[in-house]
């Protein structure tokens, strides 16, 4: 979806079209960002609670809590991302 689409000459049907083609593409920028936060989390943590000044243990509960926490990075930075570059096109 490189090309940038005047508005104006399309037909409505065509704009469905594209809106639904946006959305299937915010949805896998989601999925995509969650995932790679989600798997990103887990050694960056362990390797930091593990540091001579880190906390120095790790629990199963502050894994899970910094996985959530980052996949929940990961789907808000993955629509930030998302939503730029559709404005950018609108323009």
């Amino acid at each position: 979806m490189s090309e940038i689409i005047n508005i104006e000459h399309v037909r409505r049907s065509e704009i469905t079209d594209i809106e639904h083609v946006r959305l299937a593409e915010t949805e896998r920028f989601f999925w995509h960002y969650y995932s790679l936060f989600y798997i990103a989390t887990l050694p960056i943590y362990a390797g930091i609670s593990l540091l001579p000044k880190g906390r120095g243990h790790l629990t199963v509960n502050h894994l899970l809590r910094a996985t959530w926490l980052g996949g929940g990075a990961g789907i808000v930075g993955g629509g930030a991302i998302e939503y730029i570059r559709f404005k950018e096109l609108d323009s």
